[in-house]
């Protein structure tokens, strides 16, 4: 949630279990000097987060089985919800509590899902449980498209190989996705051990017109794409030194923003980065 005044990140706990994390207050966001160090408050109940965020309404909705994968918009969500016994990807209208179904899932979870005014992108999978872990990992992994200009919905032929010929790992290859102009950017991740015993790794950036259309390499040795309007921002190492690279689609020369340069963030405007 970002406030006027304040970045609030919200446990999704808010019982009071002994391993729940407390709510942290993040000062008014800056351009310059020192980051603020964060207020830990504990959150018994959302009265009390109430009175800690003075001006803003925060109410309370019970979604049912609606389980949500993130944000569409102020007020919507969207997620997964069981529809005749079985999966759907929709979204709800926090205030009316209204759902919007938009296609029946071919997996039984969504583990993660991009989206704007273009298109809505998922990754589909069946989770298998790890062993004495608690956790699960993801299998039979696919992703889908819907279009929100033709209401179709298309699975997305990923890529398979690298250019180099090295294929992708089936259930972890499948990278970062951005959309913008009217374009899907989706980078894959390459750990292997090369011809000579060398140890690969590598992201690769692709680029696709459409849900339908092919992915075609836009560039290698990159990742983690973002767009701001008609430019695509992304890490590059070209030199083995990532920095943070910025593309006009269609067409345009890359250009050099900031090297070295680590994980980076966009804002209206500007650009936010370490350099680790």
């Amino acid at each position: 949630l970002v406030a006027a005044a304040a970045i609030v990140v919200i446990s999704s706990d808010l019982g009071g279990g002994p391993n729940r994390e407390p709510a942290r207050f993040l000062a008014q966001p800056q351009t310059s000097g020192e980051l603020p160090e964060p207020v830990t408050k504990q959150v018994s109940g959302l009265d009390e987060l109430t009175r800690l965020l003075p001006g803003i309404t925060v109410t309370e909705r019970n979604l049912g089985s609606f389980d949500p994968v993130r944000m569409v918009e102020p007020g919507t969500l969207l997620g997964v919800i069981e529809r005749d016994g079985k999966p759907e990807l929709s979204q709800i209208d926090l205030a009316s509590g209204d759902q919007l179904p938009i296609t029946p899932l071919d997996r039984s979870f969504v583990d993660a899902a991009w989206l704007d005014d273009d298109y809505i992108v998922w990754m589909e999978s069946e989770h298998v449980d790890v062993d004495g872990t608690g956790g699960y990992r993801p299998e039979d992994i696919i992703v889908r498209c819907f279009d929100r200009a033709t209401a179709q919905t298309s699975r997305l032929r990923l890529p398979v190989a690298n250019p180099a010929g090295m294929p992708y790992p089936t259930t972890w290859g499948f990278g970062e996705v951005a959309l913008g102009s009217g374009r899907i950017v989706l980078s894959m991740h390459l750990e292997s051990t090369g011809p000579s015993g060398s140890f690969v790794q590598a992201n690769d950036l692709y680029l696709a017109e459409g849900c339908a259309d092919k992915f075609e390499l836009l560039t290698e040795s990159a990742g983690y794409p973002e767009f701001s309007g008609d430019w695509l921002y992304y890490l590059h190492s070209p030199d083995g030194t990532d920095g943070i690279w910025r593309q006009k689609l269609p067409g345009s020369e890359p250009e050099l923003i900031a090297a070295p340069a680590g994980l980076f963030s966009l804002t209206a405007d500007a650009v936010v980065w370490d350099e680790t």
